[in-house]
């Protein structure tokens, strides 16, 4: 799990309707023919979007290769009440971003990239408070 929702595994929860996630790549076309019984799918630049129509919960499967990484790194932590394998925290920031800036959609603009670099960066202090973490390292 990378994104908003994952930053809840280090402080308190905030409710979001979008959970991002990342597969293996040898497993999407498993996950998308298993998902393709219960949701809506749209297959999109990077990433496969699942909605349910019993849920407002959005899906986004990422696709793109820089996010296998953070697999090996991710650890079980507990989100919600579901113990879940999440992105290390040093990864969610840097995912966020260059998921951002590698867009290659017009509509991404330089306030747009501002506004989530504060409430990014306001999170991850919100982390460190509950997390020290040595910045020598």
């Amino acid at each position: 799990m990378i994104g908003g929702l994952a930053v809840n595994a280090y402080v308190e929860p905030v409710v979001s309707l979008d959970l991002y996630i990342v597969v293996a790549t040898n497993s999407i076309d498993e996950l998308l023919q298993v998902a393709e019984k219960s949701f809506t799918t749209k297959k999109i630049e990077d990433s496969l979007n699942l909605k349910s129509p019993e849920s407002d919960l959005r899906i986004q499967v990422q696709t793109d290769p820089c996010y296998q990484a953070f697999i090996i790194k991710a650890i079980i932590k507990n989100v919600m009440g579901y113990d879940m394998k999440v992105a290390a925290i040093e990864d969610i920031l840097p995912g966020k971003f260059g998921h951002i800036l590698t867009r290659k959609d017009e509509r991404v603009n330089v306030k747009k990239i501002w506004q989530i670099f504060f409430f990014w960066l306001s999170r991850i202090l919100i982390c460190m408070t509950y997390f020290p973490i040595q910045l020598n390292q």
